[in-house]
């Protein structure tokens, strides 16, 4: 659809669509989901959550 249809622009749409989907994730993680995801097994070599969250933001700044 060319933006000329659009009552504002594109790049506003794209945020107001990012953040309603991060605020639908927080909402579906539950009240603890830091909770829930160190009381899962993981083999010894595993990262821990926190190395998770560097990989996570070195792979989406690149």
């Amino acid at each position: 659809m060319p933006s000329s249809y659009l009552p504002f622009s594109p790049w506003l749409l794209a945020l107001m669509l990012a953040a309603f989907c991060a605020a639908l994730e927080a909402w579906l993680s539950g009240p603890k989901p830091f909770r829930f995801l160190a009381s899962l097994k993981q083999p010894r070599w595993a990262l821990p959550i926190w190395g998770w969250m560097i990989v996570g933001g070195a792979s989406m700044s690149s």
